[in-house]
């Protein structure tokens, strides 16, 4: 790829996901990986905008950055793809221009289930509850619990069998937790689900914006034990900051508030039911991940690990559709 500004030539070789010494090619945000190219400029203060000619796969391009818009002219030649701040383009082979606003865009993500896998520390913790209250609790009722509060986790436990005093709620519920965290910090890092360091990364290098809605208030914990308390988020809303558990969209409503990005720029990944109810009702695109009956969602895949980081560029290029003029 060459990249030409003025009369002055650069040659970027070997962008391979780093991008050269150069204080204008770190400012266009131009690197290359797996054949696309992608584009997530950073303009020095005081600059308002950026221009310069480009050959990318013997393509020559003219581009200018600014705060607000990147515009880019094609020549006739080879078919790329380009993801702008996290957002796919498939450029044909004729002449093409292509402008696009730099509204941010973000992913909201559920924890458990999604980027954790702490399901089997909630089913233990709740059954010792179940044993100590003589009642009937296993795995199917347990699915009944995902995605909801814990007051209303032990509510639908003892739905039909017991009755308890608010004394006995408030017992339980701590004693629950205390034990779901006994489990949680003896499993560490192994309740990482796979795959998910390197998507988050690649979604993150690629600009877009990222957070955390959970309901559980062991989120900041959790995050910790797995290694995504650093690095990943720009921010984390959970059970500790909200009134209305899911399917309320209060939390994914205050995660793309906290992250500085509309709801409507927002795919919200859930696991649940309750989850994707909150994320459509928050206004988001929705991303559903495993096997459960999520109802009417966007978009669906059995992992992270099995989902490709492209899927999301594309999915956010519709999303911001609207954004787009050629």
């Amino acid at each position: 790829m060459k990249i030409k500004k003025n009369e002055e030539l650069l040659l970027i070789e070997n962008l391979g996901g780093s991008v050269p010494d150069s204080k204008f090619a770190k400012s266009a945000g131009l690197k290359c990986e797996d054949g696309m190219l992608f584009c997530t400029p950073l303009l020095p203060e005081g600059s308002r905008t950026l221009s310069f000619d480009l050959t990318f796969r013997k393509r020559t391009s003219s581009w200018k950055i600014s705060r607000k818009r990147i515009s880019v002219s094609f020549q006739s030649g080879y078919s790329c793809k380009i993801v702008f701040e996290g957002k796919l383009f498939r450029i044909g082979g004729g002449k093409q221009s292509i402008s696009v606003d730099r509204i941010p865009s973000g992913v909201v993500f559920d924890l458990d289930g999604v980027l954790v896998d702490s399901a089997i520390c909630h089913y233990r913790a709740w059954k010792s509850i179940a044993d100590e209250l003589k009642i009937k609790f296993d795995e199917k009722k347990n699915d009944l619990l995902r995605g909801v509060s814990r007051r209303e986790s032990l509510m639908v436990m003892i739905e039909g069998q017991i009755e308890l005093t608010e004394e006995q709620i408030q017992h339980y519920m701590h004693k629950k937790n205390e034990l779901y965290k006994k489990l949680v910090d003896e499993s560490g890092e192994a309740l990482l689900l796979p795959g998910v360091k390197p998507f988050l990364s690649s979604l993150k290098l690629a600009g877009l914006k990222l957070s955390v809605a959970s309901s559980s208030k062991n989120t900041p914990s959790l995050l910790k034990q797995t290694g995504l308390d650093k690095f990943y988020f720009d921010a984390i809303a959970d059970g500790n900051d909200i009134k209305n558990s899911k399917p309320h969209p209060e939390v994914f409503l205050l995660a793309a508030k906290r992250m500085g990005v509309k709801p409507s720029r927002c795919i919200a990944v859930e696991d649940a039911p309750a989850g994707i109810e909150a994320g459509r009702s928050a206004g988001m695109m929705t991303f559903g991940i495993g096997y459960a009956d999520l109802g009417k969602c966007d978009f669906h895949m059995e992992s992270i690990e099995k989902t490709d980081p492209v899927e999301i560029f594309g999915l956010m290029s519709k999303l911001n559709s609207k954004d787009i003029t050629f």
